[in-house]
């Protein structure tokens, strides 16, 4: 496990991929995900950024969504804490 590299995060990133992205025109990455923020990281420890979009990747309900980069709701982080 890694650390999540959103600064507001205190989160870890596990070894197992959760999905692969697309990152090219045919090549995809394996997405890592943070377990409390679910900031997707690719193998290297970098986060996803979509430049189009200018938004992060992140692993929400069994999917990939982009918004802005962010820090972890409070009820998600008591969530974990209890664990």
């Amino acid at each position: 496990m890694t650390h999540c590299k959103d600064e507001k995060c205190e989160g870890k990133v596990p070894e197992t991929p959760v999905t692969e992205l697309q990152t090219g025109c045919t090549s995809f990455t394996s997405a890592f995900a943070c377990e409390l923020c679910g900031l997707l990281h690719g193998p290297h420890g970098s986060p996803f950024y979509n430049r189009g979009t200018e938004k992060m990747a992140y692993w929400k309900g069994g999917r990939v969504v982009y918004r802005s980069y962010g820090i972890v709701p409070r009820r998600k982080r008591a969530e974990l804490d209890r664990r």
